[in-house]
């Protein structure tokens, strides 16, 4: 049977309709990610964070590409945010050395270069909004900001953001008793005395058999505090961070376990 010509034309441009439609459909998804982005995640006014010891209260925290901090400025002039883009945004100024650790970079990059000029009261936190530790007054670390006693803060020198002591109490580490898993995998739980001697360049003898602290990394420190240790610990902690054979999540978590420590607390609150 003979078929014409105009018959085979409209055949071949109808099994085409459905690759524009694919085609016009990814541009549509490409522009409302790039409107949603520019709309709901604009980036800071381009400028430094004013000189940090003419603030009374700094707010230190990392963010990704993807992470909105927009809440962080929000909590001016109470808290004058300082962000670590890990992503190097335009817009942010502040940069860490190498993306490792996970938050412990920004932590104690900021401690190290601002050492000198510390403000008095400095939260470190995470940088998106809704954190699912964060408790008692909801899951918004700006809630947890606005009901933060200072005055506690100042007595103690530490305080976790989390009220809930579990995950982390009683134990959340035995540095001896590693288990075959940990061993078999080389997992920096296996090594925790010796990194905890390196650390905190101690012996072995004063490695805490036990550690105990409220997860998860967000916490409240006192500039007395922070000085209560040399610059020189913090760069000899970060030295570690940044050349350590364990990758970032690794690094990230054994911070989480000793920030109490860090900041003079006793190993087991």
């Amino acid at each position: 049977m003979a078929v014409s010509l105009s018959h085979l034309l409209s055949q071949r441009r109808y099994t085409r309709i459905p690759d524009v439609v694919i085609v016009s459909f990814c541009l549509f998804l490409l522009f409302v990610a790039h409107t949603v982005r520019t709309t709901w995640f604009p980036p800071p006014p381009p400028a430094i964070p004013p000189p940090s010891e003419k603030i009374p209260r700094a707010l230190v925290l990392p963010k990704t590409r993807w992470e909105n901090v927009q809440w962080a400025y929000r909590l001016q002039p109470e808290w004058i945010p300082f962000v670590y883009s890990i992503n190097e945004e335009p817009g942010f100024a502040l940069r860490l050395p190498i993306n490792r650790g996970r938050e412990a970079m920004a932590y104690l990059t900021f401690i190290i270069d601002n050492y000198d000029t510390l403000p008095e009261i400095i939260a470190f936190v995470h940088g998106a909004h809704y954190q699912w530790h964060n408790d008692g007054v909801g899951s918004w670390t700006t809630a947890h900001l606005k009901n933060l006693y200072i005055s506690t803060v100042e007595r103690k020198g530490y305080v976790n953001l989390r009220c809930n002591p579990d995950p982390g109490c009683p134990i959340s580490v035995e540095p001896f008793r590693p288990t075959e898993e940990d061993i078999k995998n080389c997992d920096v739980r296996a090594n925790f005395p010796d990194i905890y001697m390196q650390l905190f360049n101690v012996t072995r003898e004063e490695v805490p058999n036990r550690i105990a602290a409220v997860c998860c990394a967000q916490f409240a420190v006192s500039r007395n505090r922070i000085r209560q240790r040399p610059r020189s610990d913090y760069i000899r902690m970060r030295d570690w961070a940044l050349t350590a054979e364990f990758n970032s999540q690794a690094i990230g978590w054994l911070f989480e376990m000793i920030w109490h420590i860090i900041f003079q607390n006793d190993a087991v609150l």
